[in-house]
């Protein structure tokens, strides 16, 4: 018998889904535009808000002036260089 062969990019969605559980850490996916589209962490107790306050929001939107202003410039800096 032989199993069935599993598609790469299903290996490397539970890869990463292994990964963001093993670490503490929480992560934001962000548009290049600045709109926070995801989070993932396996410490969901960390967050100061609830999702619903962020998720689909803009970083000025959620973040001190000065922060949101680093996180801007970051990714337009991320969209000229396409690296990350």
């Amino acid at each position: 018998m032989t199993l069935p062969r599993i598609p790469a990019q299903y290996l490397q969605v539970d890869f990463l889904n292994a990964l963001f559980e093993a670490m503490p850490d929480l992560y934001f996916l962000l548009t290049l535009d600045g709109v926070i589209e995801d989070f993932r962490g396996r410490q969901l107790d960390q967050l100061f808000v609830p999702p619903e306050a962020f998720l689909g929001h803009h970083v000025a939107d959620v973040l001190p002036e000065e922060l949101a202003a680093q996180f801007v410039q970051a990714l337009a800096e991320a969209g000229h260089s396409n690296e990350v």
